[in-house]
């Protein structure tokens, strides 16, 4: 049986503000039924705040059971990227796993909202299937 590898891009984070101390939560993402994710990067964009901010970002790629299921927030994957100016931030991160149904969480952890539509999140992977 000859497996089939398919690179995708997911975009669960779209043009969003994001403001002080707030949490954006995306729709629930599915990878599909007998899909293994690999080669998985995180990509991070943030095109500016309303002032310098002071603290962090933090993103958490959350399993979800089953579709519409319970969100088990506390077991994802955490990553934390530092900001401390009002300009563009790009960031890339591997993600060592990925589930079937998943959520992303954007937490702004500074003080000051983003720019209006100025947060993208995008997932690129290569989905192995048999």
């Amino acid at each position: 049986m000859a497996l089939t590898l398919t690179r995708t891009l997911l975009q669960p984070v779209t043009a969003q503000t994001i403001n002080s101390a707030a949490t954006y939560t995306s729709a629930e993402q599915d990878i599909g039924d007998a899909t293994l994710a690999d080669q998985v990067w995180c990509y991070l964009e943030i095109a500016g705040f309303a002032a310098a901010p002071t603290g962090n970002i933090q993103v958490t790629i959350s399993p979800v059971h089953t579709t519409a299921g319970t969100d088990y927030t506390s077991q994802g994957a955490n990553y934390v990227f530092t900001v401390d100016a009002d300009a563009l931030y790009v960031f890339a991160v591997p993600v060592t796993s990925l589930p079937r149904f998943f959520q992303v969480l954007v937490k702004n952890n500074t003080t000051q909202h983003t720019d209006a539509s100025a947060v993208d999140l995008r997932i690129e992977l290569v989905k192995v299937t048999a």
